[in-house]
């Protein structure tokens, strides 16, 4: 339980204490005469401790859903963390709508932009038949929808799956990619730098950085990577 529901539980708690403690001194006071207790009747005392109680308990609804949306909030909110805003207008081409359910739900388990998803697939695929399939593949051996190169995530196989099979399963590959791009994001703080560690991998974006100079020794593929792609969905 978080710091918030702890103290609005106990708030809601001093309340209903507060109500209990009126009930018992009321009783205990019964026998002094002009007392406020012998002008308030024993049912009267108990509908205020059953009030103060769904009181509390509606403090409690409200603020836990008030919680959920700040949470959610803030999670949407990350994803634009040390970054510039990410332009949702950006066109998924028609060779990519058969993915858009698929990167949509990926964007909303892993609060990733979806126009930067699907901008990522486009990049890597182009949303090609072939492609896709696995029938052409890049000479470092990535394959699929999301240019996945199984050896480097042995874990994507699963469920029976080999990781090559899984890469080529553009749900799967596309739903990995999110979760990857995610962690990506955690650990270099920028869009640009999950970006650019997503193409030429996080070993090489930690040695880039050791010297405190970002991209300086960005190969070509990876600088055009980054920029294409940031033209596209993230304002400067």
């Amino acid at each position: 339980m978080d710091a918030n529901k702890k103290a609005i539980l106990a708030g809601v708690a001093v309340i209903t204490s507060a109500a209990v403690a009126y009930v018992m001194f009321g009783k205990k006071s019964a026998g002094n005469p002009g007392t406020q207790a012998d002008t308030v009747p024993d049912s009267l005392l108990e509908e205020i401790v059953i009030t103060a109680k769904k009181i509390g308990e509606g403090i409690a609804s409200a603020a836990t859903s008030a919680g959920d949306a700040i949470k959610g909030a803030v999670v949407q909110g990350q994803v634009a963390t040390n970054t510039s805003l990410v332009n949702a207008y950006w066109q998924l081409p028609a060779a990519g709508e058969p993915y858009r359910a698929a990167l949509e739900y990926a964007s909303n388990q892993y609060a990733i932009p979806w126009p930067l998803l699907a901008r990522v697939a486009y990049q890597e695929s182009r949303f090609r038949a072939d492609i896709i399939s696995g029938k052409v593949r890049s000479s470092a051996g990535a394959v699929g929808i999301m240019q996945i190169v199984p050896k480097w995530h042995p874990e994507l196989a699963q469920s029976g799956l080999t990781a090559e099979q899984a890469a080529l399963d553009p749900d799967r590959a596309i739903l990995y990619a999110a979760k990857y791009l995610r962690q990506l994001f955690r650990q270099f703080g920028t869009w640009e730098k999950a970006l650019a560690a997503y193409n030429w991998g996080p070993g090489n974006l930690n040695n880039d950085l050791a010297d405190g100079v970002l991209g300086n020794s960005w190969p070509a593929e990876t600088k055009a990577y980054v920029s294409q792609i940031a033209k596209d969905v993230l304002l400067s």
